[in-house]
């Protein structure tokens, strides 16, 4: 139904959408993002590209820089498919719902699209910590691990920006250290939520919702 609403929305709108797509296709790789780690600490050993105002944000340029936006979007292509063939696990009953997977798939799936995209703001982070506290206010969820992870994000993200922003931009080595950790810790994030969501779809001899394995037989139990 999404899908289909969606499609006619764009249809109605054609121009409007047909303008959208090509601002973003048109748009580079932000220095903030995962896909530009690589690139911001090639920086501190000569890389020959550039750090350029566009699109209302730092981007990459040159340099190869295009490395970094078609990894962005094979990651989002495959981040997509992967979200989308768990809908369809889940709708043919293949996967049994449980309900903490109401608050924890969705923090999982943005986690991943924040790591794949382009464009990663500091703002973002508010979607991930926000879904991150509905999980924890569930009682039972498989993401408390990756809660902590992401209010560590969080924290090194406001240090990134506001506080240490001028630095980055001038390729300071320590700024760009804080930026790596940050974007390695959302990676680590977004790759354990997977994995704990994972893990009690299968569970092995612990079920990670709970302390031990005599909780978790009661659980099933119950």
């Amino acid at each position: 139904a999404a899908v289909a609403v969606l499609a006619a929305v764009c249809a109605i709108f054609a121009s409007g959408t047909a303008s959208f797509l090509a601002h973003q296709n048109a748009r580079g790789v932000e220095i903030e993002s995962v896909a530009a780690t690589p690139f911001m600490i090639w920086r501190q050993a000569g890389w020959p590209g550039r750090v350029v105002f566009q699109f209302g944000a730092w981007q990459l340029s040159g340099g190869h820089a295009a490395l970094a936006q078609d990894a962005s979007r094979l990651g989002l292509v495959l981040v997509a498919a992967v979200v989308i063939g768990w809908q369809l696990l889940i709708a043919s009953g293949r996967v049994r719902w449980r309900p903490e997977f109401a608050a924890d798939a969705p923090l999982a799936a943005t986690l991943l699209f924040l790591v794949a995209s382009p464009v990663l703001r500091p703002q973002y982070l508010l979607w991930v910590t926000g879904l991150a506290a509905v999980c924890l206010a569930t009682g039972r969820t498989t993401q408390r691990p990756v809660a902590l992870a992401v209010l560590a994000a969080a924290g090194l993200t406001q240090t990134i920006f506001p506080i240490l922003w001028r630095g980055l931009l001038d390729g300071s080595g320590a700024v760009t250290d804080v930026l790596a950790a940050r974007n390695v810790l959302l990676a680590v994030a977004a790759t354990l939520s997977c994995w704990r969501i994972v893990r009690v779809i299968s569970p092995g001899p612990e079920d990670p919702l709970s302390g031990g394995p005599d909780h978790a037989a009661e659980a099933d139990v119950g």
